[in-house]
Formats: structure tokens, sequence, C-alpha cells
């Protein structure tokens, strides 16, 4: 007799899945906490270079205008870095990416030390800023994918408010340095302090989960992924013929750009695009020339960088608490922070004293949470396999306003212009960033999320 036997279908992991619906645990919380301290270092960097400014501009005689592409130059490294490192991550992993980048940016903040002239100093910020590149986009793809689906836009700005965190860091270490010692000595603190943190990542940061099930070929792979799922889900029960996928579809096609404009996202990634360049245009010019700006309204150096580091408290609060507004409200609802920013921004101008505190504080809580909201939406608007990608180009893209930012902000501040028409003038491109926010939001809340989530068919 001949026995009819079927065998039986290997069981099956979906990692995305498991990711998506996992309480926060250590793995998680790992992954979140390292990529903070990337974002720390990120924002200690911008803000060592932005407070030493003015200093930098008395000792080497040269104008606010000359000193504005100190500033762009990074973020146009930035630009390229973020491009050339997100489609390496997406090739060959995004741990080794990260860490290079870290590595890279780390190294020339020591070089500042070294440098005595504007072309030196261009050249070495140049460089600094594809390493941020490499490593911030990354930073964001991780968290956004370790991060539970119910609270992820939490859990990115929260990883996301290191970046400002690290900036009044630096004010205040650079209000306490700089009397005494002088601004070099910033560099040599910004080069030092993140060892220790590059270390943990290079032993404790988990590879991407998904990107092993993906990209993963070799039985070391595998191991590797399975011990993320164990520690992810210590109870599941995994063996040799387990399937460990990325999603409910695995299809190897090569990646093309045209991707990125699919279905809906043919507007709905231009219209990214402009919002995070409205707001990179106003935010690294408020950032990057505030302590400059005090200094020109009476302050000394030490004192500006005492209230920058103040006022940067309460952005730390709004990075943090527009997470927690996003998961609870929606991302559509996210637009009045950036509404209000107008507000704020244009009061700067003409206050003093207290009230100049206030406006600053008050501009800083909301400026760095609309901008905010942009980190969560972007890592989250795409289809899992163009992520990096979407994230890489995204935010190569708002680097133009980050460019044009602090190069425009020293040409008007050159010219002697008055306070008040200056932070008006600052104030104007938050407005389309509100209405840009609501626009994608709503797309994002109502289409997009339940297609991620499984509730639809496709994101056409």
């Amino acid at each position: 007799m001949i026995a009819n036997t079927v065998a039986a279908a290997a069981p099956e992991i979906n990692i995305g899945r498991l990711l998506d619906n996992a309480r926060v645990g250590k793995v998680a919380l790992t992954v979140i906490a390292l990529c903070f301290c990337v974002m720390l270092m990120d924002g200690f960097d911008y803000g060592i270079i932005s407070n030493a400014a003015p200093l930098i501009m008395k000792e080497w005689q040269i104008t606010s205008a000359m000193f504005g592409p100190v500033f762009s130059v990074a973020t146009f490294g930035w630009m390229i870095g973020a491009i050339f490192f997100g489609a390496i991550s997406d090739r060959y992993g995004r741990k080794k990416t990260l860490i290079t980048g870290a590595i890279t940016f780390t190294t020339l903040t020591l070089f500042v030390y070294f440098s005595h002239t504007l072309v030196h100093l261009l050249a070495i910020r140049f460089l600094t800023g594809i390493g941020v590149g490499g490593a911030v986009p990354v930073a964001m793809v991780l968290t956004s994918e370790y991060s539970p689906g119910t609270s992820r836009a939490k859990f990115i700005t929260i990883m996301f408010s290191g970046f400002v965190v690290g900036m009044t860091l630096g004010s205040y270490v650079a209000a306490a340095v700089m009397p005494d010692h002088g601004w070099r000595t910033l560099f040599l603190i910004g080069f030092f302090v993140p060892l220790p943190a590059i270390v943990l990542l290079m032993t404790s940061l988990p590879e991407s989960a998904r990107w092993l099930a993906l990209n993963g070929k070799t039985q070391k792979d595998r191991q590797k992924l399975i011990q993320i799922i164990r520690g992810i889900d210590p109870g599941i029960t995994i063996d040799n013929r387990t399937k460990l996928v990325a999603a409910a579809v695995q299809k190897q096609e090569k990646q093309s750009p045209k991707e990125l404009f699919a279905g809906r996202l043919l507007w709905c990634t231009p219209l990214l695009w402009l919002y995070y360049l409205a707001s990179s245009l106003s935010l690294f010019f408020i950032v990057n020339w505030s302590p400059q700006l005090l200094v020109l309204k009476g302050l000394t150096a030490a004192q500006a960088s005492s209230m920058v580091g103040t006022s940067g408290l309460f952005g730390i609060a709004g990075t943090i608490l527009i997470g927690l507004w996003l998961d609870k409200a929606g991302f559509r609802w996210g637009f009045f922070w950036p509404l209000l920013s107008v507000g704020f921004t244009a009061l700067i101008g003409g206050a003093g004293g207290g009230m100049l505190l206030l406006w600053l504080s008050s501009n800083s809580f909301f400026m760095n949470g609309g901008h905010s909201i942009l980190t969560a939406l972007v890592p989250s608007i795409y289809p899992y396999r163009i992520r990096a990608q979407g994230s890489g180009v995204a935010n190569a893209v708002a680097r133009i306003g980050s460019i044009i930012g602090p190069i425009l902000g020293g040409l008007l501040i050159s010219t002697g212009m008055a306070m008040t028409k200056l932070f008006c003038l600052a104030a104007i491109p938050f407005i389309f960033c509100a209405v840009f926010c609501f626009v994608i939001g709503l797309q994002y809340d109502r289409h997009f999320r339940p297609v991620y989530a499984g509730e639809s068919g496709t994101a056409k």
C-alpha cells in the first residue's frame, strides 16, 4: 500500500508583525537609548559650533556673512552623506552604516580644535556633515523599526530629543568653559565625551531585524536574527524549519527611486519634502544664529549661551511631548505646533530681559516639537523596503533649507536689519509647515497607517 502523506507547512514568523505588536522590552529600549546617544552627539556638535561662533568671528576678524557658510557647508555634507549612506545602509546593513557615520563626525570634531583659518574650518565642517548624514537617518529608521506600532511616534520623538538635549548641553558647556578656556576646548570635549557611546554602539546595538530577514544569507545572520527575536519574545518557538520573513509577502526586487512616488506617494513625497525644507529653513537659521543675535542684543557670549541652553530645556520638552500628542491625536493635528511657532518666533525680535527668555523658550518648545513631527512621519509614511531610502532622500532635501537658512541669516544680520523684522521673516516658513503638516498628516492617518497595519490592500 502506498501511503499518501502531506508535508506539513513550515512554520513562519513575520518579523514586521512581531515588531509592531511587541511590548517595549530590552531590545527596543537598547536601540532607542543608543540612537538617542547618536542624536545627542549630533546635537552637541551643533550646539558648540553655534555658541563658539561669536568668539571665532571675533578672533578671526570675520563677518556674519562670511561665517554663515560654516553652518551651511555641514548640512551640505549631511545631504550627500544621507543619500550615499542611505543606499549603503539598505545594501550592507544599518548597524555598520550608523557606526561608520558616528566615528566619522566624532573624529572630525577634534579637527576643529586645530583649525586656524576659515578655509580649514569649512573643509572640516563639510566632512563632519557627511558623517552625520550617514548616522542620523539610520538612527531614525532603527528606532522606527523597533518601536511598537501603537506608540511609534512617541519613541521616535524621544529618540530625536537627543538632538535638542545635545544642543542644550552644548550651550551650557560653552557658557561654563569659554570664559576661562576659550572656544577650542569645546571641540576637545566634543571628541572625547562621545567615545564611550561609540563603543556601546559597536558592542550592544542590534542589527535591523527586518534587514536581516530580507538580506541575511549566512547561518550567522540567521542566528543573529533568532537572538533578536528571542530578546523581543522569549517564549517564541523557533527551530531549523522556521521561516523568518520581513513581511507577509517577500519579493526581492531591485529598489527604484520610482517607488518613492508610487500611488498616493506621487504627491505626498514632494509635499513632504517641501514641509521638511520649510521647517529646516527657519529652524537652522534660528538655532545656528541665536547666540550671535543675543550677543548683538547686548549679552556676552557666555550669557547668550546660558540663555540658549535654558530655552533648549523647553525644546527638549516639546520634542518629547509632540510624540505623545501624535500617538493620541494623529499626525494631522500636529499642525498646531508650527502654527504657534509663527507667533512666538515673531515676538523674539522686539523683546528683552525676562520677556526675551519667555518668547525664546516658547519658540524652542513649539519649533523643535513641530520639526520632530517630520522625524516621526518620514520613516512611517514609506513601506519598509524603501524606508531607509525614503528617509535618506527626504532628509537630504531638507538640508537645502538647512543650507539656505544659515547663509540667508548671516547675510541679513550683516545688513544691520532691525531684529523685529528679522524674526518676522524667520517666522514665515512655519505658516507653510502648518498647512503641509495637516494635509500630509491627514493622508497618513486615514490611508497609509491602516494600509501598513494590514487593514487594507495596497498603498495605491
